[in-house]
């Protein structure tokens, strides 16, 4: 049975006494509707606590573009990510970064760390701000996105460094 839950959560801290009073197998959806993150997220109840599954989150972070440096915001959307949070810790040696677990007495679960990282693992590669960023010119130091520069490219000359290898064959 999915039952789709709108509650505020407070610093992203979620109360789920209802879920783990449920059977196994029962799910929850949550929308997530936080300043600069927003998104849903499935809650499962497992044997030992709960499954947590990110439907879709969307994220706005301040990036320092690497071209030309000027700051932008990057827009982050990802709609995977899954952790489990358990009652008592596993009796395996599990990673402590990835072991998670279920604050017993207030019967809730801090979603922040999860979803910090989630937000990490989907940065881009290179931060630019747009796929037309001309950077900065390595001479005089201007924005050519904003002006252009006298300056000369030099050109530089291709080194091959196993090109004496050629001789050696023949």
């Amino acid at each position: 049975m999915v039952v789709i839950k709108k509650k505020r959560m407070e610093k992203l801290i979620l109360e789920i006494s209802d879920i783990l009073n449920s059977p196994i197998g029962t799910n929850e959806i949550y929308g997530i509707s936080q300043p600069n993150l927003n998104g849903r997220i499935e809650i499962m109840r497992i044997e030992n606590g709960v499954n947590v599954k990110i439907l879709e989150l969307k994220t706005d972070i301040d990036k320092d573009c690497e071209y030309c440096l000027n700051k932008y915001k990057q827009e982050i959307i990802f709609k995977d990510g899954e952790r489990q949070f358990y009652q008592k810790a596993p009796k395996i040696e599990l990673d402590p970064f990835e072991s998670f677990t279920i604050d017993e007495k207030h019967r809730k679960i801090d979603l922040s760390d999860m979803i910090r990282q989630e937000i990490i693992l989907h940065f881009p590669t290179i931060s630019v701000c747009s796929t037309h960023c001309k950077g900065i010119c390595p001479y005089c130091g201007k924005d050519k996105n904003m002006e252009e520069c006298n300056c000369k490219e030099e050109v530089v000359e291709e080194i091959k460094p196993l090109a004496a290898l050629k001789d050696l064959i023949k």
